[in-house]
């Protein structure tokens, strides 16, 4: 039960509270498409098939497994996932200490377990998975939006060839459209998940001038860079993630 209630934590400040919100948002839309395009939801008054139900307490954790467990936000190659990757900080200690990715990677995450409880790494996780939310949500209101117009138009061709089966004018075809099945709350869900998908386009550009959450995901990465430059060579920096406390080299 314990884990289940976890799934109510909101809080935008935390990683769980982010996957969480991305979590329900994803499953929101999804029901919301079932309702206005397949059928419409609606729980039947008999108590005694209740406890049915409640295996819908199980599709969040069904959820959070399938978007997070590949994290495809961490190797995919498309320009979000790839701006995502090229500020990871362990590819700057790759770089600034001229050693192979993988030991830069085990390097990198013993520091972070150093660091634990630093500010700064715990808007590291904040920001990154506020991007992930971002990367995951976008794609899924683009897949909605575009599956939306693709029934829309199924609906429309079926309506229209049911009763005609040659050509008879666009007037017809707009008469099969307009006469469809609760088009208002369908257009309603289009134009809803449409807008949402082209708001979190046009607020989150890559590029040499990122916005919205790639920036904040540069700029903390840039800070945690600022810190690794304080370790002048691969030793020193050895000797911080394997000793409990070590004075950090001051800056030149």
């Amino acid at each position: 039960m314990k884990e289940l209630l976890s799934f109510l934590n909101f809080d935008a400040k935390t990683q769980d509270g982010i996957t969480n919100i991305t979590v329900w948002l994803a499953i929101i839309v999804y029901f919301l498409f079932i309702n206005f395009f397949v059928a419409p939801i609606n729980v039947p008054n008999e108590p005694s098939n209740y406890t049915l139900y409640l295996f819908v307490l199980f599709v969040p954790a069904a959820i959070k497994l399938i978007f997070f467990s590949g994290d495809p936000i961490s190797h995919k190659v498309n320009a979000e996932a790839v701006f995502f990757q090229s500020q990871f900080p362990d590819a700057y200690v790759a770089e600034k200490f001229k050693i192979d990715k993988p030991l830069a990677q085990h390097l990198w995450f013993k520091a972070l377990d150093k660091r634990e409880k630093d500010g700064e790494i715990k808007r590291t996780y904040q920001y990154g998975y506020t991007c992930r939310l971002v990367y995951y949500i976008r794609r899924l209101m683009t897949a909605f939006a575009v599956v939306s117009i693709l029934c829309l138009f199924g609906e429309t061709a079926y309506k229209y060839y049911i009763s005609y089966w040659h050509w008879v004018g666009w007037a017809v075809i707009w008469s099969s459209f307009a006469n469809l099945y609760n088009l208002k709350g369908k257009l309603f869900y289009l134009l809803h998940v449409a807008g949402i998908s082209a708001y979190l386009s046009l607020a989150n550009k890559t590029g040499a001038k990122p916005t919205g959450v790639w920036a904040r995901w540069k700029h903390i990465n840039d800070r945690n860079k600022a810190w690794i430059d304080q370790f002048e060579t691969l030793q020193d920096f050895k000797s911080f993630t394997s000793l409990t406390e070590i004075s950090i080299p001051k800056q030149q």
